[in-house]
């Protein structure tokens, strides 16, 4: 019974590692349409490397460029929250501490954006600032908020208003000053 029960956990086991080993092969994530490629120099090393993002928004994975060979190295959190945002852009950051950026926006309405700043510390990709920037409109009034989080949990808050709008030649109101509340 012993040996059965080995045999199967052996198996299981396998089944395990080999499904690890082809998710995170670079060729299966090209010329497929579930996947956004993104090319740029994450590591900083001159190199460019790839930067996958599942259009299903479950997971962005980072493959460094190793001798011209694409080798998986980090995978981010979700940064959808179950389909409530969606990832617009990946970029490249050139930060001391930050590697790229991921830009979100809000899939309802109100156009609320986010941008994640990820760096690599100790060998792990890490969430280093997340700005959110938030507008509505208002009797008139047009607000433009902006929310910046350090991985400390230090909070900068930003609030642009504008109370007077004017008309456009393509119908659409603009603002024509800014003031910082």
């Amino acid at each position: 019974m012993k040996n059965v029960l080995i045999r199967n956990g052996f198996f299981l086991f396998s089944i395990l590692i080999s499904i690890n080993c082809l998710a995170n092969n670079f060729d299966g994530f090209i010329n497929n349409d579930k996947y956004e490629i993104y090319y740029f120099d994450i590591d900083h090393d001159g190199i460019n490397d790839a930067v996958v993002n599942d259009l299903s928004n479950e997971e962005i994975l980072v493959f460094l460029n190793v001798n011209g060979k694409y080798k998986y190295k980090y995978k981010s959190e979700n940064y959808n929250f179950q389909g409530i945002y969606m990832v617009r852009k990946i970029k490249e950051e050139k930060g001391d501490d930050v590697n790229l950026s991921i830009i979100s926006m809000f899939s309802g309405a109100g156009g609320q954006e986010k941008k994640y700043f990820l760096g690599i510390n100790d060998n792990k990709l890490e969430l280093v600032q997340t700005v959110t920037f938030d507008s509505s409109y208002n009797n008139d009034s047009y607000s433009l908020r902006i929310c910046v989080i350090n991985k400390s949990g230090k909070r900068l808050f930003i609030i642009l208003c504008h109370a007077h709008f004017y008309k456009s030649r393509y119908g659409v109101s603009r603002p024509s000053k800014w003031m910082l509340s």
